[in-house]
């Protein structure tokens, strides 16, 4: 029987940092980012964003809940500006990522001025220390906060999070059954990021010196479905692109694979 990997598990959990004076530009930014990691199921989508104002339930106790908010997520989002720089609770939040090691990534919301006097001592301290991490400027966006020539830089660094997590998720060496349920999931969600991981995998398998057509075949198959749903030249495209760079006998097993039924999500 196929071990059963969840669709939830397949999402990116993003903490959200913040501080509550810049809660309009926050709450634009969680509609958009949602928007990002949407499937056509809602307990599939491949953002999975921790956001206090909408994941703290009514007579909870707020602080325990964000504590475990914070220490089950894969990546902690810190939306850099003046007033989250001189936040006591997001210093508070960053230094809990830290200490156990979950990567935080900086986006700019307002610059902070590149002068010792434009902060409080403590906060001049904290922002230093997070001007050191590599970020994604989006300081001078404005309302209502649907675009910006850099939030594609944020979407390309949240996929390749997202991958990096798939990756773990199946393991370096990776057991079958485990593995084909990851690709079965990955299928269900008919999402960009799980088409551009599939056909990456398939390139990389087949590139191994001896290719892995036999892994190889289970990521075409869930490939094949997804993209025929695009129309057949997107997918013939592929078939060509194995034709023109991989064994005949592995191009046939392949393509084999693709062909074969999937079940229905």
């Amino acid at each position: 029987m196929l071990l059963q990997v969840p669709e939830s598990a397949l999402g990116l959990r993003v903490f959200i940092s913040y501080s509550r004076r810049n809660q309009a530009f926050v709450e634009a930014m969680h509609a958009h980012l949602s928007a990002c990691g949407a499937t056509p199921h809602a307990d599939r989508a491949l953002i999975d964003l921790w956001y206090d104002q909408r994941s703290i339930p009514i007579g909870e106790d707020w602080k325990a809940v964000l504590i475990d908010g914070l220490l089950t997520t894969d990546l902690v989002m810190l939306f850099v500006s003046p007033n989250s720089m001189q936040s006591e609770y997001v210093r508070q939040e960053i230094a809990l990522a830290r200490q156990h090691a979950i990567p935080v990534v900086p986006v700019v919301y307002r610059a902070v001025a590149d002068d010792p006097a434009s902060l409080p001592g403590e906060a001049w301290d904290f922002y230093t220390s997070v001007r050191r991490i590599q970020w994604i400027d989006l300081d001078g966006i404005e309302p209502p906060y649907t675009a910006h020539t850099n939030f594609d830089l944020l979407e390309a660094g949240l996929e390749e999070a997202w991958r990096v997590k798939i990756d773990r998720l199946i393991g370096p060496a990776p057991d079958a059954k485990t593995e084909q349920s990851v690709i079965c999931a990955l299928y269900k969600t008919d999402h960009p990021w799980a088409v551009r991981y599939l056909d990456r995998q398939i390139e990389t398998l087949m590139r191994l010196s001896p290719p892995n057509p036999l892994r190889a075949q289970y990521y075409a198959h869930a490939l094949a479905c997804i993209q025929a749903q695009n129309g057949p030249a997107t997918w013939q495209a592929r078939i060509n692109w194995w034709r023109a760079e991989i064994p005949p006998a592995y191009t046939q097993l392949l393509e084999y694979a693709a062909r074969r039924p999937i079940p229905p999500g």
